[in-house]
């Protein structure tokens, strides 16, 4: 069984952990294995009576060393920025992944509202495929349309261009 993430948390109410919780359990019952990408998932599963020897933790399976800046070098990130018309010194934020509320994309955006009315300037680049709407939503709700840019999912080559441009 592959985990890619309990969707309770301690804060959601307890009808909902017990049915998240109890499937897992059920689910975990079934297999081999418990295939897991975050270590925060670990003690859950524990409690919830999962044996050791059971639990694998595999992480996200993305190589981070990709997008270090030191090993990419500063030509890239010039280089895109200018074909952007991004200057050096502007701040851009770079947020990857599915656009689902357990991402935190609603977080996010909220503090970089009030980042926003405190008079603090900066971009924000949201790449990812997921609920398009709802974040556009969040966005008019935190007033960020002028600094808030959606864009699709991108392959693993334009993956790390795009975090060029944030860094």
């Amino acid at each position: 069984n592959t985990v890619h993430g309990l969707y309770a948390t301690p804060e959601d109410s307890l009808e909902k952990r017990a049915v998240v919780y109890g499937l897992e359990r059920l689910a975990a019952s079934c297999s081999r294995a418990e295939l897991l990408q975050n270590p925060e998932d670990l003690p859950v599963l524990r409690r919830l009576g999962v044996p050791d020897d059971r639990l694998v933790l595999l992480g996200n399976g993305i190589d981070l060393g990709r997008f270090d800046p030191v090993r990419v070098g500063p030509a890239p990130r010039h280089r895109v920025r200018a074909e952007l018309g991004i200057a050096d010194d502007e701040v851009v934020v770079g947020l990857v992944g599915r656009l689902v509320r357990e991402k935190g994309i609603g977080d996010a955006l909220a503090a970089l509202g009030t980042l926003a009315r405190a008079g603090r300037s900066f971009t924000l680049r949201v790449v990812g495929s997921g609920n398009a709407e709802h974040v556009r939503r969040l966005v008019k709700e935190h007033g960020l349309e002028d600094k808030v840019e959606l864009l699709p999912h991108q392959d693993d080559a334009g993956l790390p261009r795009e975090l060029a441009r944030a860094q």
